[in-house]
């Protein structure tokens, strides 16, 4: 969804509709716990959200370092990983110069 379409939906209390789909949302992002992605059904025509559904089981888009491009998947075992709480990019431990798991919430050096 666009912001358009985001106020459209809020001020006319109409459900999003498939044509309010951005073709390029990275569904991957969608499946993420930390999205609650299932409140959001209530916002959606039935069909709608029947197709959000499919896209977000169909993607297969790899998750990469957006320091380094390395394409290795977060729960790969050969490193360790830290997800941006703002913008949910995922990040090696060793290219933001981390060495454990954050105790707080971690905002990427786009954040800072």
């Amino acid at each position: 969804m666009d912001e358009n379409s985001v106020v459209e939906v809020m001020n006319n209390g109409r459900p999003c509709s498939s044509h309010h789909f951005i073709s390029n949302l990275p569904f991957c992002l969608l499946k993420e716990d930390r999205f609650q992605l299932h409140r959001l059904e209530p916002y959606f025509e039935m069909s709608a959200w029947a197709e959000l559904m499919r896209c977000v089981g169909e993607d297969d888009t790899e998750w990469m370092c957006r320091v380094c491009d390395d394409t290795s998947r977060p729960d790969g075992r050969r490193c360790r990983w830290v997800q941006c709480d703002a913008c949910l990019v995922w990040l090696h431990f060793e290219c933001v110069g981390i060495r454990s798991k954050p105790r707080t919430d971690y905002f990427c050096f786009k954040r800072k």
